[in-house]
């Protein structure tokens, strides 16, 4: 029962640090943004917005925006772990993401379906974004 309460207590104390962390980086993406798109705004819409006017203003996307962010929640979960962020499995994972273009080549990906496992899919994202520089 004591190392329960431990480890409840490891737990804690390491959720408090990771809230501590997600607020700093919180405050380097706002500052990044403003000082690179100062005319943009962070946020898409404003605070405040009301539920059926931000359903209006999505429908003109031509996309279901709220399924794509249901989407997207689920691979930002599976990517938060913390070998996410340990450089030898992200330099395994560009090596990954290099086979699959490949497969994907050798085998004809118009002709095929491919789906990259989460780690292949972080460095895709990672490549479309920095190729938009």
């Amino acid at each position: 029962f004591l190392a329960q309460i431990e480890l409840d207590d490891d737990h804690e104390q390491e959720q408090e640090h990771e809230d501590e962390q997600a607020l700093v980086l919180s405050r380097q993406t706002r500052d990044l943004w403003k000082a690179r798109f100062a005319d943009q705004p962070f946020f898409a819409c404003p605070s405040g917005i009301e539920t059926a006017d931000l359903a209006a203003a999505c429908a003109g996307l031509g996309y279901d925006i709220a399924a794509a962010s249901g989407r997207q929640r689920t691979f930002l979960w599976q990517v938060s772990g913390p070998r996410f962020s340990d450089g030898g499995f992200l330099v395994e994972a560009i090596e990954r993401y290099e086979q699959f273009l490949r497969l994907m080549s050798v085998h004809k990906y118009d002709e095929h379906f491919f789906v990259p496992s989460y780690d292949i899919d972080l460095v895709w994202h990672t490549h479309m974004l920095a190729t938009t520089d």
